[in-house]
């Protein structure tokens, strides 16, 4: 009866970072669908399609920038806040100044973000291979609680 109990409860643990890494990953993909729809706004100069998409950007960089476990990931999530607060910059001189190269400056550097994170995922033991203490330590990882 233990095991089975102790069994559920890691695979609900593996479940939740799974999801929480396949949200990230969502999250992602969504900002890139809004670079991608901003930058349209940018080329036919529509204020609106350029600042709803860079506006539904800028949701998602904050919401990113505030998952971050500062206590956790030391250094790393600093650095990392740093990089969206810069993003933050360049997504308001895109939309203000209609500014493709700020528009570019900030796709260029969520997709290494991005990237970065695809990395760890790839290198994260697979559901089988997760257990109790292993997660708290996975999960954890980097300071970012919702990428792993």
């Amino acid at each position: 009866m233990k095991n089975t109990g102790c069994n559920a409860y890691k695979q609900t643990a593996t479940n939740i970072v799974e999801n929480k890494s396949n949200v990230l990953f969502m999250l992602f993909d969504g900002i890139q669908k809004f670079i991608s729809l901003a930058r349209m706004g940018l080329a036919e100069n529509n204020v609106k399609i350029r600042g709803e998409n860079i506006s539904k950007i800028m949701a998602i960089v904050t919401e990113l920038d505030s998952a971050l476990s500062k206590d956790i990931g030391g250094d790393m999530a600093d650095n990392l806040s740093s990089l969206y607060q810069y993003v933050m910059e360049r997504l308001t001189v895109a939309n203000i100044k209609n500014d493709v190269a700020a528009l570019d400056d900030a796709d260029k550097i969520l997709k290494e973000i991005k990237e970065g994170f695809e990395s760890i995922a790839d290198h994260e033991p697979s559901s089988r291979e997760v257990n109790g203490p292993h997660l708290t330590e996975t999960a954890d990882q980097g300071g970012l609680r919702v990428a792993v």
